[in-house]
């Protein structure tokens, strides 16, 4: 997620995968990578992150699928509207079907305050 948030503000940007256990360690000082780099890093981390995700929950503060699916939502949404990535718009669709087939909207609205 900050990744994505350095892509969108800054453009090109260190993309550091690897940790330092030592002064010494290749990479320890990264150059700029490209913005494109980044967000294909994102997107992966995406998709990696909804093939691990097991099960749901529902407690405040842990992870779920839903989660998962918004925050692809608008990865692909910011990537059709400015990176002007056509192919994007089906995925953040595929992400909002994903969310709203588990959930359905409450036949009364009042009810959301009982």
């Amino acid at each position: 997620m900050s990744y994505y948030w350095i892509a969108r503000l800054w453009g090109d940007a260190p993309l550091c995968l690897e940790a330092f256990e030592s002064d010494r360690q290749e990479g320890l000082f990264p150059s700029r990578s490209p913005k494109t780099d980044i967000l294909a890093q994102v997107e992966s981390d995406l998709i990696e992150a909804k093939l691990l995700m097991t099960g749901t929950s529902s407690a405040a503060n842990t992870p779920n699928i839903d989660a998962v699916n918004v925050l692809m939502m608008d990865y692909y949404l910011w990537m059709y509207k400015v990176e002007n990535d056509e192919a994007a718009l089906a995925k953040a669709r595929t992400a909002c079907d994903d969310i709203l087939g588990t959930r359905s909207l409450l036949p009364n609205y009042a009810d959301i305050f009982n």
